[in-house]
């Protein structure tokens, strides 16, 4: 049943791209501009002398297919550049514009914010993303970003000190993924919990992932460097892991990571000069 609906106040404006509506009956209809009013979404027409509106109860709607979001794919090209700050207010807008229709399926609401659980993860805004994760895994998701979600929630239980449980999420990741930012923060994370579980060696390999096959997710860079030098000072290679150390302040500076490296390289040092008094 359509009522034709003039005049309404609705909020969360999608932005403008073309979308289509599925109903229960298997018929689809165009939509422009839609919009949620309580259980109605309302749909921009041309009427004559002007314009306005048609609504159709949620009840009988299928789904609802909307275009991916510019702003979606601007702020995933953004983390694999390591900038994670501006990726989050890029998918904001998208989880903003998506929440109105995120209990009906065809939506973008959770692949957006599966992005910003990733960008949170990395920034360790752990809390703020472990309330984010529990709002994701209320709903059905399909498999792309199911995996987003499986990997945040890997990295928190390893940051937790779960590692046993954190290795059995990245499993099926590692093995089926193909997308090179997904895979560059499940090595990492892979080497987090190596190194956790109190094996270095198999840390490292993880690690190195990141400069032989992901150098370009610079997302991530700075968590392989952090790790790999944690893996090479357990291993008392301190050469190594203080130059892992230098090239991280180097060129990442800024990250999240850095501040971890200046007291790692502290410890590093005062090492070193241990083993060099020791042998005068």
């Amino acid at each position: 049943m359509k009522r034709l609906l003039i005049g309404l106040a609705i909020a969360a404006a999608l932005p403008a791209g073309a979308q289509t509506i599925t109903f229960k009956n298997g018929k689809k209809t165009p939509g422009a501009g839609l919009k949620r009013s309580g259980d109605t979404i309302l749909s921009a027409i041309s009427v004559a002398g002007g314009s306005g509106t048609v609504g159709y109860p949620i009840s009988n709607i299928a789904r609802i297919d909307f275009p991916k979001p510019a702003a979606l794919e601007k702020a995933t090209k953004l983390l694999s550049e390591g900038k994670a700050k501006a990726a989050l207010t890029e998918v904001e807008s998208v989880i903003s514009a998506q929440s109105p229709f995120r209990s009906i399926p065809g939506n973008w609401w959770a692949r957006a914010a599966a992005v910003k659980l990733i960008a949170l993860v990395s920034l360790r805004q752990d809390q703020a993303a472990g309330q984010l994760l529990a709002e994701v895994r209320k709903g059905d998701l399909e498999p792309a970003t199911r995996q987003l979600a499986d990997l945040s929630n890997a990295m928190l239980l390893s940051r937790k000190g779960d590692y046993e449980q954190s290795i059995d999420l990245l499993a099926p990741i590692l093995k089926d993924s193909r997308d090179p930012g997904t895979l560059a923060a499940a090595w990492v994370c892979e080497g987090d919990n190596r190194l956790g579980l109190k094996e270095p060696s198999s840390a490292l390999r993880a690690y190195l992932h990141l400069p032989v096959f992901y150098p370009e997710q610079a997302l991530w860079m700075p968590g392989a460097l952090l790790g790999s030098a944690r893996a090479f000072e357990a291993i008392d290679d301190l050469e190594r892991a203080n130059g892992s150390l230098d090239t991280l302040l180097k060129d990442y500076g800024s990250s999240p990571e850095a501040g971890l490296a200046v007291l790692d390289r502290k410890r590093i040092e005062h090492k070193l000069d241990t083993q060099k008094s020791s042998t005068n």
